[in-house]
């Protein structure tokens, strides 16, 4: 995804991302590791939301392959998935945020 994505020039813009995006979300679901699914789950959600996350450290879609890419890497090798960073585990946290306002406007409904 990094490599596809390297400039604006070289890419076919926000629906090639989406595109990506949707290819990992989608091969998420074959995978057997109930931890890696879920890491990677939480990658693809912050993909979803870049546009509405701030990241101090960096663009939050990069952060997320990051982790991801890490995560594949280490399930792999047959390793632990490495431990979520700082700036991971609060992307994640703004993200499932995000989910429970839409959840409480859809209550108000």
């Amino acid at each position: 995804m990094k490599s596809s994505l390297r400039g604006r020039e070289r890419t076919g813009g926000p629906d090639e991302l989406f595109t990506l995006i949707h290819t990992i979300d989608s091969s998420t679901l074959v995978l057997a590791s109930t931890e890696l699914r879920t890491r990677l789950t939480e990658a693809t959600s912050v993909m979803w939301h870049w546009h509405v996350l701030p990241a101090a450290d960096g663009h939050p879609v990069w952060i997320a392959a990051d982790d991801a890419s890490q995560c594949l890497g280490a399930y792999l090798r047959g390793e632990s998935v490495p431990e979520r960073s700082e700036v991971v585990r609060d992307l994640v946290d703004q993200v499932n945020a995000l989910y429970v306002l839409v959840d409480e406007h859809d209550d108000d409904d």
